[in-house]
């Protein structure tokens, strides 16, 4: 969100409230989509050639990303996000991941080996199975 009176940036969990950076992303973004639309550079509604001329040729006006230190990376931020692997957040139980049921049900069903790699055995049932069956994989119930 841009505030009203003094365009300041807040609430970005990207580029950490700098609107120059935004500025660069967006501005690089529409040379990208202009890039697309080169075949139709005829158009006289895109007007593609000016459009990309303008961005390109006005770095000072349209800033553009130049660097890999530019670019719009999603840096892990406990405060917005407890995902993944955080204890915080729903789907885990006494410090273990759950798997919906949903999921399971299915790929059990179909004896899927991604069950292998999706999930781990229920404790309880490893006494009668082994860890390669797909009858020691349960899924938790989903919340709604």
């Amino acid at each position: 969100m841009i505030a009203a009176n003094d365009h300041t940036l807040s609430g970005s969990i990207f580029l950490g409230n700098d609107l120059k950076a935004w500025q660069k992303v967006v501005n690089s973004f529409t040379l990208r989509v202009l890039v697309s639309l080169s075949k139709k550079s005829g158009d006289p509604d895109l007007n593609v050639k000016q459009a990309f001329a303008n961005i390109a040729n006005s770095p000072t006006k349209y800033p553009v990303l130049t660097a890999n230190a530019d670019n719009l990376q999603y840096v892990y931020n406990a405060q917005f996000n407890n995902y993944p692997k955080n204890p915080g957040n729903r789907g885990f139980t006494s410090g273990r991941e759950v798997v919906s049921a949903t999921f399971l049900n299915l790929t059990t069903s179909l004896n899927d080996p991604r069950t292998f790699i999706a999930a781990t055995p229920a404790p309880a049932l490893l006494a009668t199975y082994p860890y390669t069956d797909q009858r020691a994989y349960v899924g938790g119930q989903p919340r709604h």
